[in-house]
């Protein structure tokens, strides 16, 4: 029992010495948690430039070798024909086809365009110097205006013999039409008033079903044809009469007088009511005599006379471009007018062209003014092109670009930003962005840069005739970049250094710095009694904010003198093992001793029952005979026992 208990003792003092042995010796540091970097987005404002604005300058003429004059196409050729022009159309690849009314015949041009180009195409006549006026499918007698459709094919109403022509490609000079519209055949030319039959065809269009209207003037009426298109088909619904048999020119919001040409846009008809000095619109859907819902030109549906920026005088032509505007051309105001959605009645033109402002009527046959237009339209690649027809000629208007600047000084050159002008991003490059842009008001904002504010972040820039310089206030960033002592007294006052610069705190607070975006290196200085860990390090700042934890664990107090350890210097581990070996020793010498003591006080060892038995005698042995009797207890028969 005694040796359970001492040794028992001798574990338990071992436990304890190695548990003071494993005391902890400073705090585990974990990285700490930077916030998340949010960008912010700024939705862009949407404001449609216009490209264009009153008096512009016309940058190429067809039809004329130059600029300026009144040309009247004598002598006939692929350069030019006989006045006046009409209305005019393009295709799918910007080609202009151009009716020639005095010719008989439609032109194509193809770009790029130059003034006084000659025409690659003729269709009408059998080359460009022809002037035939028959009616076969081959020839034409006054075409009047074209369209075409999506499969390419161009369409063309041929005035005097009451019929709208279709030609498909490839094109030819002299090429037949495939089909006839108004006749029942190619050598019928009469007009009429049926649902087969047409009287003075002028304008064409197509809606986005692919049914055909026809502006029927010698009729007053406007015709739907719907497909398969097949020659001397009946139209199947009629505007501006009451039914296919009637003829009668009125002034209300069913009738028309004389109109001229028609479009499509956003789900409304809109007709150039010429002989009402109007433009009307029909919703969809359609229906025989509907009336009208939309006007311009006149306060009132049964009005005539109006005058003032939003008036006409003999409205010829109406196109609508991609934004949805209307270009109306005033064939008596001798302009161009564009009008803005939404409609309201008798609204006034935004912008003319042809004329110094909006109430002007001059004639003129230069870059700037024109005489009797007779039609209008925007091309695909936004170029408008007017059918300056009394001039004889055709005439473009290229808006031109100029630099619209973003200017944030203050960025540096490896900076990646961009602004966003009109729905599009651009990039930019160092402090500066440019973007090229037409006249027009253009919507703009500037997407957010890490490390920096601009300001102002939005805007609306005018480009108007001049560069357009737009600056942007820069104002850096800066973040917090926090040190937190762990395990230091309150009392204790520590310093960090971060790139050059040191701060410190005199009663363990925390120490930050504000930086803006970048590398920084950073160091902590010693403090008396304590190791730190990290000592050193970098941290990046990007966006957002960081803190860093520095582990202070104080530092034991040296041994005592005169104890060191076998390489002659003192730790606390090498001091606590020391004294563990030197118990342990202790221990076990007296655990010996104890055993040894012991052993001492209980006599001889006892000989195994198998050892023989030992010798003995009462004196000394010196050869006496007989073996010597065993001690008591030595074994043996027991006393009294027989042999």
């Amino acid at each position: 029992m005694s040796r359970l208990v001492t040794y028992g003792l001798i574990v338990g003092v071992i436990a304890v010495l190695l548990v003071s042995l494993i005391a902890p010796l400073g705090h585990g540091i974990g990285p700490a948690s930077p916030a998340g970097e949010v960008h912010a987005t700024v939705s862009p404002l949407t404001a449609p430039p216009n490209p264009f604005f009153t008096h512009m300058a016309a940058s190429v003429a067809l039809g004329a070798p130059n600029l300026t004059g009144h040309w009247t196409g004598i002598p006939r050729n692929a350069s030019s024909g006989s006045a006046p022009n009409e209305l005019a159309c393009n295709d799918s690849h910007g080609d202009v086809w151009v009716p020639n009314f005095g010719g008989s015949r439609v032109t194509e041009f193809t770009p790029p365009f130059v003034t006084g180009e000659a025409a690659s195409i003729v269709l009408g006549q059998p080359n460009f110097t022809a002037t035939l006026s028959n009616t076969t499918s081959t020839t034409m007698s006054a075409a009047a205006a074209c369209a075409t459709d999506s499969h390419g094919d161009v369409w063309v109403s041929d005035y005097f013999n009451a019929r709208v022509l279709e030609f498909v490609p490839p094109y030819t000079d002299g090429k037949a039409a495939s089909l006839v519209l108004g006749q029942g055949s190619f050598s019928g030319n009469a007009p009429g008033t049926t649902a087969r039959n047409l009287s003075g065809p002028v304008g064409l269009t197509f809606d986005p079903q692919g049914d055909l209207w026809v502006a029927d003037a010698g009729n007053s009426r406007v015709l739907e044809f719907i497909p398969p298109f097949s020659t001397g088909m009946p139209a199947s619904i009629v505007l501006g009469e009451t039914n296919f048999t009637t003829a009668h020119p009125g002034l209300s919001s069913s009738n028309l007088s004389s109109p001229e040409d028609v479009v499509f846009s956003d789900g409304v008809l809109w007709v150039a009511d010429y002989g009402n000095d109007r433009v009307v619109g029909f919703d969809s859907p359609f229906s025989t005599a509907e009336g009208a819902t939309h006007l311009l030109g006149q306060a009132t549906f049964t009005s005539s006379g109006a005058s003032g920026p939003g008036a006409f005088t003999g409205p010829a032509g109406v196109s609508a471009d991609s934004r949805g505007n209307l270009w109306v051309s005033d064939y008596g105001g001798n302009r161009v007018a564009e009008f803005l959605p939404p409609f309201g009645t008798f609204e006034n033109a935004s912008i003319v062209i042809g004329q110094t402002n909006l109430t002007a009527t001059v004639i003129g046959d230069n870059a700037t003014a024109i005489d009797g237009p007779f039609g209008a339209f925007v091309a695909p690649n936004g170029a408008l092109w007017v059918d300056d027809a009394t001039n004889n000629r055709m005439l473009e208007f290229i808006p031109s670009d100029y630099a619209l600047s973003f200017l944030a000084t203050g960025l540096p050159n490896t900076t990646s930003w961009s602004v966003v002008v009109a729905g599009t991003a651009h990039a930019g490059a160092g402090s500066s962005a440019t973007v090229p842009e037409e006249n027009g008001s253009y919507a703009w904002s500037i997407a957010t840069i890490p490390g920096y504010t601009l300001a102002p972040l939005s805007g609306i820039a005018v480009v108007n005739g001049a560069n357009v310089t737009v600056t942007l206030t820069v104002t850096q960033v800066t973040y917090g970049v926090t040190f937190t002592a762990i395990g230091l007294p309150a009392s204790s006052g520590w310093s960090v250094t971060l790139g050059s610069v040191v701060h410190t705190s005199i009663n363990n607070g925390t120490i930050t710095f504000t930086e803006p975006n970048g590398t920084y290196a950073y160091s902590v200085a010693a403090v008396t009694g304590y190791n730190n860990t990290p000592t050193r390090g970098s941290v990046l700042v990007s966006g957002d904010s960081k803190e860093i934890g520095i582990g202070f664990s104080a530092i034991p107090p040296p041994p005592k003198a005169g104890s060191t350890s076998s390489s002659g210097s003192s730790s606390p581990f090498s001091t606590t093992v020391t004294l563990l070996l030197i118990v342990v020793a202790a221990v076990v010498g007296a655990l010996v001793g104890a055993l040894l003591m012991r052993r001492g006080k209980g006599g001889a060892t006892t000989p195994a029952p198998s050892s023989p038995p030992a010798a003995w005698s009462e004196g000394p042995q010196s050869g006496g005979s007989g073996p010597a009797p065993p001690p008591p207890g030595a074994g043996g028969p027991p006393p009294g026992a027989s042999g």
